[in-house]
């Protein structure tokens, strides 16, 4: 009889239908994510101050300043082509994009004055110390807390946690978040014929967050170019609301306020413990279909439509795509598309580790995406004067990559070099690297 149940529940996951796992565990979600308050960065090193943008927009209710232009401009309110006025360093012909003192500044700038807004910079070499600071930011708040992830490289505002009890009933147990990202546009064509489509609101299991995606700050280019370290070096960086009269960061004010988000201080007040996580299920290369839907339930995102905005209940798995990733510590992953009828609701993610694949996130995408096609792209090469002998998806952080759900192309000519297909449409030989936090 259980040798019966296999076979038929491996049948349904060969044909594509929904499996349906067993019940996910009670969950504790807290998402105060509107889409008509998300600012998009008008240019790659501007994420910083799009997403503090954002953040202002939520704290006043209202869409002002959503422009690509108010993004630049605050930006340069930090910084110019030849001075930094609040960044904590000098980052003139080293690097472009702001640091977390700038983005404290633009907040505590740009916030209203009563009540009394004022942002300040944390961190620490504690991974845990900031995820909990993170979540007990939002929960006391409502409102978001920037993150500094991918070793600095990049600024999110997270919107949203879930974990397995609240919070301030401790021990509790993180078991992701939700994030809105400044890399993208709702819609976008590219050269290789597909609509990006993915919505700025996605959700990252605490394990792939953990592993990938937050990862220790490091300005390489700084260090270089300087011989000094930052004050971040080697810690996990979040900018979050202080709540004991804290004056607005200055570029010599070192000191973390010891209150923050209203509620919870430091080090005399310290959030709760986290309780126990479970290590999450790895599924085999050949169970991709299993570890999407198992995963969405698992989650609890097929009963959260109103977080993530799209209805994930009963629905099926299409098409995936393996992507390899060009980033150190950034393992390859599979981008699998999640269908409700014939329709492409989201993009399912999954992290390759040893043996198969773990359920890392899902992003939901608009009714315009559609997937990069591989004959459009080997066109597109074409008409650059690349003659593809090989051709497949691949990801890096560089000047011209978005986010991992939206992958390049990457192809090996005849004489075996490599050459990268861009979502904008350049042909490059090499990745360029970051200019900065972008």
């Amino acid at each position: 009889m259980r040798r019966t149940a296999l076979v038929a529940f491996a049948a349904l996951i060969w044909f594509g239908e929904a499996v349906f796992p067993p019940a996910a565990a009670a969950a504790y979600i807290v998402n105060s994510y509107n889409g008509s308050y998300t600012t998009e960065a008008p240019e790659n090193y501007t994420c910083v101050s799009a997403s503090a943008l954002t953040h202002i927009n939520y704290i006043l209710r209202k869409t002002t300043g959503y422009s690509h232009s108010t993004a630049l401009a605050w930006y340069r309110e930090v910084r110019s082509a030849t001075a930094d006025f609040h960044d904590k360093y000098n980052y003139t012909r080293i690097e472009k994009g702001l640091d977390p003192r700038g983005w404290a500044w633009l907040l505590s700038n740009h916030a209203p004055v009563t009540p009394a807004y004022v942002f300040h910079d944390y961190w620490s070499s504690s991974q845990l110390t900031v995820n909990r600071r993170i979540t007990l930011g939002i929960l006391t708040t409502r409102e978001l807390v920037g993150v500094l992830v991918a070793n600095g490289r990049h600024g999110v505002d997270v919107v949203g946690f879930q974990s397995n009890v609240d919070p301030l009933n401790p021990p509790y147990s993180i078991l992701g978040f939700f994030l809105v990202d400044p890399w993208y546009p709702n819609s976008r064509i590219t050269v290789s014929g597909a609509y990006i489509g993915v919505r700025p609101n996605y959700y990252i299991t605490a394990s792939s967050w953990n592993t990938s995606w937050f990862t220790p700050y490091h300005d390489w280019p700084y260090r270089r170019a300087t011989g000094r370290y930052t004050i971040w070096e080697n810690k996990y960086v979040a900018v979050l609301r202080a709540a004991d009269g804290s004056p607005e960061p200055t570029k010599t004010y070192d000191t973390m306020p010891p209150k923050f988000s209203d509620t919870f201080a430091i080090p005399t007040q310290k959030p709760p413990k986290s309780g126990d996580t479970e290590a999450p299920a790895t599924y085999p290369y050949s169970a991709y279909r299993q570890a999407v839907t198992e995963g969405i339930v698992a989650n609890n995102l097929d009963t959260s439509a109103a977080n993530l905005g799209v209805d994930l209940q009963g629905v099926s798995v299409g098409s995936a795509d393996q992507v390899e990733s060009m980033a150190p510590g950034f393992p390859s992953y599979e981008l699998v598309e999640v269908m409700k009828g014939r329709r492409v609701v989201a993009l399912a993610y999954l992290t390759r580790v040893a043996g198969g694949f773990e359920f890392g996130g899902l992003a939901p995408v608009t009714s315009q995406y559609k997937r990069a096609n591989a004959f459009a792209a080997r066109q597109a090469f074409g008409r650059k004067g690349v003659q593809v002998a090989s051709l497949k998806l691949a990801w890096g952080w560089s000047e011209d990559t978005f986010s991992p759900f939206t992958p390049m192309w990457r192809a090996t000519d005849t004489h075996g070099r490599p050459h990268f297909l861009t979502p904008d449409g350049n042909v490059r030989d090499r990745l360029l690297p970051p200019q900065g936090r972008g």
